[in-house]
């Protein structure tokens, strides 16, 4: 299919990585990856005369990626049991992924509270209060707790302790926060 791709489309067709296992003498296989390009070659008529293939090991890209999803799954499986509320945060403060027990406690869809709708969980007496700590906190790049209301799905607040810290990459920067809220 590759190959007959780069002829009706005249352009690189790309086989996407695939496993191929190799082998061993001892009966035991060594697992590669590999991808493969078909580029054609044209006369100068314009006329197909051959197609190149170039086959690629790409093992240690195909297993990078594999320990990256596993290390998601592991990180999302911890958030996810854990019994707090657990968040993080780009570098900005934007909120990039609430476990489901923001909405579970809330009433209030994780995807709606990432966009904002935090007003809707806050005590209104004190979003002026924990709006300058959370500011302070990111300006300065320093650990950020609090104690704050949080409105339950069913109409009644109660009160949590919020801890929310920087990571820092190797240059130092802030690469993200991570945070909890426990009741």
């Amino acid at each position: 299919a590759p190959l007959d791709r780069a002829v009706a489309t005249k352009q690189v067709d790309y086989f996407p990585p695939s496993r191929y296992d190799i082998p061993k003498p001892d009966g035991t296989y060594d697992v590669r990856y590999w991808e493969a390009s078909h580029a054609p070659v044209f006369d100068a008529n314009g006329n197909l005369s051959f197609i190149i293939q170039k086959t690629t090991d790409v093992t240690e890209r195909e297993l990078a990626k594999l320990a990256a999803v596993a290390s998601e799954n592991k990180f999302r499986f911890m958030a996810e049991t854990l019994p707090q509320l657990v968040f993080t945060l780009n570098p900005d403060g934007k909120v990039t992924y609430l476990n489901q027990r923001w909405a579970d406690y809330s009433g209030v869809s994780t995807e709606e509270l990432m966009d904002n709708g935090w007003g809707k969980i806050l005590d209104p007496e004190n979003i002026e209060s924990i709006t300058k700590k959370w500011k302070e906190g990111f300006e300065k790049g320093q650990d950020i707790q609090l104690e704050l209301r949080k409105r339950n799905k069913d109409g009644q607040y109660r009160w949590f302790l919020c801890k929310c810290q920087p990571m820092h990459g190797e240059d130092g920067n802030i690469i993200m926060w991570a945070g909890s809220c426990t009741d």
